[in-house]
């Protein structure tokens, strides 16, 4: 079995969050989002004060309040939805800014998994929550039959 990179499930979850709220363009409690997503309201209430917390949602006390999103859709990127659930990005620990591995000084590999991180970051800051939402509505993509274990690239 091939392993894979993969985000947690509230990263999914506050994605999914963040569309919903982006569809409605208003106001929305954690109770009715909960409702649409099929997500229990404990969970959608952590991760929507998760979202608050770093900025990307506003929240509205009140018998009309709830959540809306604090900034336009093309100012909030994949990235900023990582680092608010997970905190950044990082593939390997020698690519973490802060890390501990006790290998690094002597693997030689930290630079070059810091090169491949800086782009992955740069390509999740160039991708919009409205470009999420485009890319959303679209097909899946198919396989490129020549390599079964990859996929097409949209582009």
């Amino acid at each position: 079995m091939a392993g894979m990179l993969k985000v947690s499930r509230l990263t999914d979850y506050a994605t999914a969050i963040l569309l919903t709220l982006l569809r409605h363009d208003r106001v929305c409690s954690a109770e009715e989002v909960a409702s649409q997503l099929g997500l229990e309201v404990p969970t959608c209430a952590k991760v929507l004060k998760l979202l608050t917390r770093a900025g990307l949602l506003v929240s509205t006390r009140g018998a009309r309040g709830g959540y809306q999103l604090a900034r336009t859709p093309e100012a909030i990127s994949v990235y900023d939805v990582l680092h608010a659930i997970e905190g950044g990005t990082a593939l390997t620990e020698c690519a973490r800014e802060d890390s501990r591995c006790e290998w690094q000084t002597d693997c030689g590999q930290r630079s070059a998994w810091q090169h491949i991180n800086a782009s992955i970051r740069d390509t999740l800051l160039n991708i919009s929550l409205a470009s999420l939402q485009q890319l959303a509505q679209l097909p899946l993509p198919g396989v490129d039959k020549s390599r079964p274990d990859l996929p097409l690239v949209i582009k």
